[in-house]
């Protein structure tokens, strides 16, 4: 009876050993099709997550810095402090413009930017209304305004304050009246020999006078002749001269406002080896030379 009972509990013993296995196997196929749901459901959720970013509403349009509303205001209290004052006024309209927008510190040439920044940056009933202060202004005024926006340009960015409203305004004049960028010559000169150690000054003073020679060649190349040709010497500004000349000479096609002298002096800048050019710009020296004949 004893070895009878050992068998039975043995055979029990092993029935409920083989059962184990089974109860495993079993755990483990639920356990695999549980991980197959879980990543079939992430899977799709990535899928869904781009349709449903694309559902997003997209971000109102930012109201522009310089509003209509906030000029006219200037103008009007202005107009009722200094009549008949327009030089006031616009020199108020540079401070105006230069406390709401941020300096351009890194890109003093905004080759990063579009191609009529900083300009861009305001709209265009507000550049009406500048170009009218602008007219108003007389020959006289509005040569006085282009110096004294370009020696404050130099000044804020001598003290690490902000500048962009200058250059709007001297880009807009520019633009405007380019004939008026080539007047007082000795004065750009003196502000480049000045300034030409300090690199983010000297190729803002390159970015203004650049603006003048995008509507008229002549300008373009007196200002290259008379200011801008030492500079070639440097490999700083050598090749940011050269790009400039090279631009100029795209852009513009009427040559009727260059001189035979005129023409002589920029072949002899690019030619004549009395300006010891860096090396680095000699193809854009050869671009220029075909441009120029």
């Amino acid at each position: 009876p004893l070895n009878q009972v050992k068998t039975l509990y043995d055979n029990l013993g092993g029935d409920k050993e083989n059962e184990k296995p089974k109860d495993k196997e079993h755990k483990t196929k639920e356990n695999e099709e549980k991980k197959k749901q879980q990543k079939a459901q992430q899977s799709a959720k990535k899928q869904q997550a781009p349709k449903e970013k694309a559902k997003e509403k997209p971000k109102p349009v930012e109201k522009p810095a310089v509003t209509v509303e906030k000029v006219n205001e200037l103008l009007e209290a202005d107009k009722t402090r200094f009549p008949d004052a327009p030089l006031i006024w616009l020199k108020d309209l540079v401070a105006f413009v230069n406390g709401i927008l941020p300096a351009e510190k890194s890109d003093p040439m905004f080759q990063t930017k579009p191609e009529n920044y900083p300009l861009s940056l305001i709209t265009k009933n507000v550049r009406t209304i500048f170009e009218k202060v602008i007219k108003s202004a007389g020959p006289q005024n509005i040569q006085l305004f282009y110096e004294g926006t370009l020696l404050l340009m130099v000044k804020n960015m001598s003290n690490d304050a902000p500048d962009l409203g200058c250059k709007i305004f001297l880009q807009l004049l520019g633009q405007m009246y380019p004939e008026m960028t080539v007047l007082n010559i000795e004065k750009h000169v003196s502000l480049r020999n000045s300034y030409q150690n300090k690199k983010p000054i000297g190729l803002s003073l390159l970015w203004v006078l650049s603006q003048g020679g995008k509507k008229d060649l002549g300008v373009a190349l007196t200002l290259f002749h008379e200011v801008m040709a030492p500079m070639l010497e440097t490999r700083t500004y050598a090749g940011h001269v050269m790009k400039i000349l090279k631009k100029s000479l795209t852009v513009n096609k009427n040559v009727n406002t260059i001189t035979q002298g005129l023409f002589i002096d920029v072949v002899d800048d690019l030619n004549s080896g009395r300006i010891n050019i860096s090396s680095t710009v000699e193809k854009e020296i050869a671009e220029c030379g075909e441009l120029l004949t």
